[in-house]
């Protein structure tokens, strides 16, 4: 497999792109700055998935289940350097990803913001 891989996202991906820039939004909420960041990390997410699969024909459900566990280990790393940089437990860094959650994406429907 090359470094070319096609992916097809899928609710998860979307679960965990969310939650990626909610946790990079505890370094930087600039408007705009947590999508610019994941996108310009896409390209490792790709390399490390087409690692992963090296000489192998993988199934689009297997590029996802892949790419998937790549971005949830980068949002873990994420979380234990915020809980060890802001000096937060996990329970507290979990809330703050909750809210970031909200304001970012605001999947209830019920922000104020005009």
């Amino acid at each position: 497999m090359n470094e070319e891989i096609m992916l097809v996202k899928n609710e998860v991906t979307s679960l965990l792109e969310a939650r990626w820039m909610s946790v990079y939004s505890l370094y930087d909420c600039y408007p705009g700055h947590p999508s610019r960041a994941f996108e310009s990390n896409e390209r490792h997410r790709f390399k490390e998935v087409a690692r992963q699969f090296d000489g192998k024909t993988p199934s689009d459900e297997e590029i996802v289940a892949a790419y998937n566990k790549v971005l949830a280990e980068e949002i873990e790393n994420w979380i234990q350097l915020e809980c060890k940089d802001l000096g937060l437990t996990r329970a507290e860094i979990e809330l703050e990803i909750s809210e970031a959650v909200l304001e970012l994406f605001d999947v209830f429907g019920t922000s104020q913001r005009n």
